[in-house]
């Protein structure tokens, strides 16, 4: 048994570390290790985020001095985030302590080679090389991670997971097919794509209905949706609680990224059995599996995006197989107990 200090966002941040988190600490991983939780990162303005971190770090030490830590695993994105878990991969490594960095963020690579110099990419290099283990999502990020830090030896591919649903999607007829996204509502996402998408199918006479969950750019996408005519076409509930209702509210899952890591709510969503429409970025292709369990498009490709969401519209025959392939897809790859035991076998390897 290996004592753990797990670092991350806080478990009510919204986003994917967090619900990946508590996936971790509702298997079976705690009960094969002891693992303690800090939370390094919370919503909020800058000083409580500043605040937060400052907490955090006594915290770490506190748990340091009195829990015999072996392992301090961090779950890291890029700018901010990796700055932050920079200073507890460090701090464990003057403490002779082994670590894990966790790879989440979808723009790690533009974060390193786009906008750091030439001292701040040495940092990043040496940061990641501190690290005992590197863990990453998918063999895309493996790749990235290997490039960047010239010690593939130590990385480990292991994908995010989810937990069983309580219950599936009923593929039903219906006169019009419901589409629905979950996620920051920005450019990076495609969600503006998904409103062109809407015109286009409403010009084609396609009777289908966008739900567009989350908070970020709402006022802008309802004028683009006015604009273009679909305002009744496309409802935005903002920052849902209740995820399982909208899953099964759905026919169709979309999430249009222009970048990613590995996505949980493309996990979640072929858990339920909902057909799947993204793009070719990250680790999106681990999960869609092109014309098996959904449709993958370029980024940007409003037509292509389009094309996809009308056929699956057209047929709930497709859409019935194609979440039944999605839905094992996730039992035999993504599920939380095969991934925790998968985690656990990391944490013995640290000796």
């Amino acid at each position: 048994m290996k004592r753990v200090l797990m670092i991350g966002s806080g478990k009510q941040v919204k986003g994917g570390i967090s619900a990946l988190v508590s996936n971790y600490f509702d298997s079976g991983l705690v009960d094969a290790h002891r693992v303690w939780y800090l939370d390094s990162h919370v919503d909020g303005t800058k000083p409580v985020k500043a605040f937060q971190f400052l907490k955090a770090a006594v915290k770490f030490f506190y748990y340091l001095s009195t829990a015999r830590i072996d392992i301090v695993h961090v779950h890291s994105a890029s700018r901010a985030s990796f700055y932050r878990k920079s200073f507890f991969l460090w701090a464990a490594k003057a403490f002779g302590l082994k670590s894990i960095f966790h790879l989440h963020g979808g723009e790690f690579g533009i974060f390193y080679h786009q906008e750091c110099g030439r001292l701040r990419k040495w940092f990043v290099r040496k940061t990641l090389r501190a690290a005992d283990a590197q863990v990453c999502l998918s063999a895309h990020w493996f790749k990235i991670l290997s490039e960047i830090s010239e010690q593939s030896a130590s990385i480990t591919t292991l994908p995010n997971c989810v937990k069983e649903p309580s219950r599936k999607k009923d593929h039903r007829e219906a006169e019009e097919a419901c589409v629905l996204f979950m996620g920051k509502l920005d450019r990076g996402k495609g969600v503006f794509d998904l409103i062109d998408a809407a015109s286009g199918l409403k010009r084609d006479g396609k009777m289908v209905r966008f739900i567009l969950c989350g908070d970020g750019a709402r006022e802008a996408l309802q004028k683009a949706a006015a604009e273009k005519g679909v305002a009744d076409r496309v409802d935005f509930p903002g920052w849902i609680r209740d995820k399982s209702f909208y899953y099964c509210l759905g026919d169709i899952f979309v999430l249009p990224s222009y970048n990613e890591c590995m996505p949980m709510v493309l996990i979640e969503a072929a858990s339920y059995g909902l057909p799947l429409v993204s793009t070719r970025v990250g680790g999106i292709p681990d999960i869609v599996v092109d014309q098996r369990n959904g449709f993958l498009v370029e980024p940007g490709d409003v037509d292509a995006l389009k094309d996809s969401i009308a056929v699956l519209a057209d047929s709930v025959k497709l859409r019935r197989e194609m979440g039944s392939e999605g839905m094992q897809l996730v039992a035999r790859a993504f599920s939380t107990e095969a991934v925790a035991a998968r985690l656990s076998q990391i944490y013995e390897s640290l000796a």
